[in-house]
């Protein structure tokens, strides 16, 4: 699973697709308000993590407007994404729902109120769409049916499971870049030396990356080593014993049966 940053040509940029608005790798409500949507280029802009911390707090009110994954990518790489409306209070939504099922759907009259997800669900604990007066039909695609298929070609470098900037894709993307980060230091010690090229004699970009593959391969297969002995060391704990050793079995407590025979042998 790709964690993916994105550099502030792709932040900036903005589409639509089927009606619906395309930023930062995600697809958004077309009334999404414009200072939500603006926060991604301010984290873009942000020179310290410092600064991203409180505008990444402020970026969780936009996934009541995103649109909704509903399954994986099929064959072609098409993936179904269905209107947030379960999330907001919207009068397009409404007259969809209106116009495909002839069932009235009424907000309860009490809810649990130490319940999130009840709170959640309610109208009133939802964001309100200001939207303005079109008739059904000509609303846009994503608003005039419950889902749309988005192609594999819409936003193709910049898609990933984890949304950017999220707390999630945050700490992934840390992780991640410390391993790598510390991987790519080793490939540029003195014995891989991957960074000079000129230690690599044959000529020609063919030649010069299989060395380079090979070169990634070995260091690789010297890390798995590594970590083998590593573990293979390390690997005795207190429940590894010895073929002679045993287990003294736990004292009984109060009220509780004596359990049958002297010490624990381990199985063999």
């Amino acid at each position: 699973m790709p964690v993916l940053d994105l550099t502030k040509d792709q932040v900036g940029f903005e589409g639509h697709h089927q009606g619906a608005i395309t930023k930062a790798g995600r697809l958004f409500c077309p009334r999404t308000p414009r200072p939500l949507l603006d926060l991604y280029q301010r984290i873009r802009d942000a020179k310290s993590e410092r600064e991203r911390i409180p505008l990444r707090e402020q970026l969780r009110e936009v996934e009541s407007y995103a649109l909704v994954r509903k399954a994986t990518a099929d064959e072609r790489g098409n993936e179904r994404y269905s209107c947030p409306a379960a999330k907001l209070n919207c009068v397009w939504a409404a007259e969809r729902e209106e116009h495909n099922s002839r069932k009235s759907r009424q907000a309860p009259a009490v809810i649990d109120l130490e319940d999130p997800r009840s709170r959640r669900a309610h109208p009133a604990g939802r964001p309100t769409v200001t939207v303005p007066r079109v008739p059904f039909g000509e609303q846009p695609k994503c608003c005039d049916q419950s889902s749309v298929t988005v192609q594999a070609h819409v936003m193709p470098r910049v898609r990933q499971d984890l949304p950017w900037q999220s707390t999630s894709w945050a700490l992934a993307y840390q992780t991640l870049r410390s391993h790598i980060e510390g991987g790519n230091g080793r490939l540029k010690s003195v014995d891989a030396a991957l960074h000079a090229r000129e230690k690599r004699q044959p000529r020609g970009r063919v030649a010069q990356s299989l060395l380079a593959a090979i070169t990634v391969m070995v260091e690789n297969i010297i890390e798995l080593e590594r970590f083998r002995r590593a573990s293979k060391d390390s690997a005795r704990t207190v429940l590894d014993l010895e073929a002679d050793e045993v287990l003294i079995p736990y004292p009984a407590g109060p009220g509780a049966s004596e359990p049958t025979g002297g010490a624990i042998s381990r199985s063999p």
